[in-house]
């Protein structure tokens, strides 16, 4: 038998599958929507051992935005042990695609998984990036480097997963907004 606690986290998954199927509806009463496009990657998911950790440095570093998936509960972050998850993309809208940290309780990250994980993010000015990596105090591994027309750096998460931060290029070698 299984505990209350895994029962509400299957729910969830449960819950978000109906919401990507489209037969979830929206708080308006309208159909939500994901993505823009027929098939694409609309979800990638890691597992943290710090909700609040984890949500400050993607939001305050890499630049984030969270939103609300109801009915999903937002978990409390105040507390390290908490379980629950939390969804990240730049837009604010589950119609782009997006980062959910999962936090399970009793279910750390190992050092190996965290060395095997990449995620890597578009961002506007990757120095910038880097440097609000330097002051969270994350593990800078490249520093900013130029790379086939753009800038490339590489850091590690609160976990020790890989984020490849790319500076945004127009085709004529600007930064895009």
């Amino acid at each position: 038998m299984r505990s209350s606690s895994a029962t509400g986290f299957g729910m969830t998954v449960v819950a978000i599958l109906l919401m990507l199927s489209g037969r979830a509806a929206a708080t308006d009463g309208s159909q939500m929507r994901f993505g823009t496009h027929a098939s694409e990657v609309i979800v990638s998911k890691i597992t943290v051992s710090n909700l609040h950790r984890s949500l400050d440095f993607y939001t305050r570093v890499v630049g984030l935005k969270e939103f609300r998936m109801l009915p999903i509960p937002r978990p409390d972050l105040d507390d390290p042990d908490a379980s629950g998850m939390v969804y990240l993309n730049f837009s604010g809208s589950p119609a782009d695609p997006f980062l959910c940290l999962v936090k399970q309780k009793g279910l750390v990250p190992t050092p190996e998984s965290a060395r095997l994980t990449w995620v890597g993010f578009k961002v506007v000015n990757t120095r910038a990036a880097v440097d609000r990596a330097k002051a969270a105090g994350v593990s800078v591994v490249l520093e900013p480097t130029e790379f086939m027309g753009t800038v490339g750096a590489a850091v590690r998460d609160p976990d020790g997963y890989m984020v490849d931060l790319v500076q945004a290029h127009s085709v004529k070698g600007r930064v895009t907004k």
